[in-house]
């Protein structure tokens, strides 16, 4: 670190902790001294600000804010996309600004980006873009005035862009010319996505757009990359297109599935099935199947009725245990507990039974124990008596991997009830089941990880930075000063 770095990380340092001392050095007062330091310091920076944007914590958004406008492009850059999920509503003003005056084009394409995502701009701000000197924005901008009904002034500025020398943009500028009837397109388009030289991303982008888009005449060009030797996901994406632009997506859909053999693009096609309208005559014509495929049509159907049909075939599925559909089944339970809560009761069976079925012995965290510590905040989530009983059953057992799995996730349920959990788990004398109890409480500020979290900080040197910069925000919260000193931090960002 240089010098100058140094000892004005000194002053801040001394001046923070003076600032503690007056304050007679508070818990909260002490995680506002750290945090004001570690933003200062060039190896913990990159580390505070992932942890504070992972938490989710809209009280953060003023740092966010400020962080668009550092000289540090790479933190404008990432801070450009983290305030619109942060803090959507307030976010397009900052995003606009972003847009009108940096000085770099990739962080003001990604703020039209993040605008066209929140649709918080209107044709004029497009109209206003579209005359940047930059030919991704200019795309951008363009297809965006497509959807708000402005589609001849549109329509000249992607004529134009089809000769750029980015081929991405050339290529997606094409893809809404043919959406918008200009035909004389389509052939260099199925060229340049037929070229193995193109990056899949390039290919997997032109595809996405012309689904959205609706551009019926890119239908055959989708087949023929989902027939094609490209990776699986530019082909389950070019299924997605097929079944978008098809007469019957949901038919469509059901006879690829039947046709491929491989699991993982079968499963891949499930989802996309799954996620379709008027799908349910094409889940019941794939329910027969002897195999995975079968488990996962009835979970479908059983989700649709919502009854004890899914949890029987979620616990068939996860039995099978293979990556893919695990992580399939978790993500269905997911989007129904989020949907329905208790009602869904029927996957806390499985989900438990999924977890305890895991090696508890192991000394390392392996990737089944992460999808186990999903199933656990999932189990969280929903709340039901059992539910919360099995949790405590694993959380408060003999320790071991698991135990660790399902405190770690604990601490990214959305239900408050999981607190009196954690505080059994305080005192647990493993320091990293300790740790996630103590974070669960302080993410809900709840007084009784005060103490805890306030040791975590005081060994600031021996922890990991993104722990500490948590400890430090949740000492703020529980004592409800978590946003003020958010707008502190934010003036003294540069």
């Amino acid at each position: 670190m240089p010098i100058a770095t140094r000892i004005t990380l000194a002053v801040c340092l001394l001046t923070a902790a003076a600032a503690a001392r007056a304050q007679n050095a508070t818990p909260a007062a002490a995680a506002k001294v750290w945090l004001s330091a570690a933003l200062e310091d060039p190896k913990k920076q990159d580390a505070v600000l992932t942890a504070l944007r992972v938490s989710g914590d809209r009280d953060a958004a003023p740092i966010f804010a400020a962080l668009t406008r550092s000289g540090d492009k790479r933190h404008r850059l990432a801070a450009t996309a983290a305030l619109a999920r942060l803090a959507p509503e307030q976010a397009p003003p900052v995003l606009l600004e972003r847009l009108r005056q940096d000085s770099l084009h990739t962080i003001r394409a990604e703020a039209l980006a993040q605008l066209l995502e929140l649709k918080a701009i209107s044709v004029e701000q497009l109209q206003e873009a579209v005359q940047i000197d930059d030919d991704n924005i200019r795309c951008l901008a363009a297809r965006g005035l497509v959807r708000l009904g402005q589609k001849t002034q549109a329509a000249a500025v992607l004529r134009k862009l089809v000769e750029s020398k980015d081929l991405a943009t050339a290529c997606l500028a094409r893809v809404t010319l043919v959406g918008l009837g200009e035909m004389d397109h389509l052939a260099p388009l199925g060229a340049a996505m037929h070229d193995a030289s193109t990056a899949d991303s390039i290919v997997a982008l032109v595809l996405q757009q012309a689904g959205d888009e609706k551009a019926l005449p890119v239908r055959e060009l989708a087949g023929e990359i989902a027939g094609s030797a490209r990776p699986v996901a530019v082909r389950v994406m070019a299924y997605k297109t097929l079944a978008a632009l098809a007469p019957d997506g949901p038919a469509l859909l059901a006879k690829a599935i039947l046709e491929q053999k491989q699991i993982i693009l079968r499963v891949h096609l499930m989802n996309l099935l799954s996620s379709a309208d008027n799908n349910r005559q094409a889940l019941t014509s794939l329910a027969d199947d002897d195999g995975t495929i079968g488990v996962l049509a009835k979970l479908e159907l059983g989700r649709a009725a919502q009854d004890a049909q899914a949890g029987q075939a979620a616990g068939q599925a996860l039995h099978l245990g293979h990556p893919v559909v695990v992580d399939y089944v978790l993500d269905r339970v997911g989007k129904d507990v989020a949907a329905h809560g208790a009602k869904t009761d029927y996957y806390t069976a499985p989900l438990l039974g999924f977890i305890r079925s895991l090696d508890s012995d192991s000394r390392e965290m392996s990737v089944a124990h992460i999808r186990a510590a999903r199933a656990a905040t999932l189990l969280c989530d929903l709340g039901t008596p059992a539910a919360m009983a099995g949790i405590k059953e694993l959380a408060t057992g003999r320790h071991g991997t698991l135990t660790q799995a399902v405190a770690g996730g604990m601490r990214w349920s959305k239900n408050r009830s999981v607190c009196d959990i954690a505080r059994l788990m305080l005192d647990n004398p493993y320091h990293a089941v300790a740790v996630d109890a103590a974070m669960t409480l302080g993410m809900f500020g709840d007084p009784q990880a005060r103490d805890p979290l306030a040791r975590l900080l005081a060994r600031h040197d021996r922890e990991q930075t993104t722990l500490v910069t948590l400890a430090a925000w949740y000492l703020l919260k529980i004592e409800s000063q978590s946003l003020l000193a958010a707008q502190d931090l934010a003036k003294q960002i540069k």
